[in-house]
């Protein structure tokens, strides 16, 4: 049985893995044409790196290797 920090086994803690808003259609619906490539890789690393269990989350090493990551290596980021 795996236990999390706040005492809720990971059967518990799945419960909540559905969010209610879409977190890619959230971001989506603030982007611009030209920024949809960017804000669907982006959506696709939070949705991954925010999995509840644990066995199926994004490892450093992945978000380093994510396309988010490499696409936008060495671009500044705006205000």
């Amino acid at each position: 049985m795996c236990i999390d920090c706040d005492g809720q086994t990971l059967a518990e803690a799945r419960k909540y893995e559905k969010p209610l808003v879409s977190l890619r259609e959230k971001l989506l619906s603030f982007s611009t044409d030209a920024d949809q490539e960017s804000v669907l890789q982006l959506a696709d690393l939070l949705d991954k790196a925010l999995t509840v269990d644990p066995t199926k989350r994004l490892t450093p090493e992945g978000a380093l290797d994510h396309p988010f990551v490499k696409l936008n290596q060495g671009r500044p980021l705006s205000p």
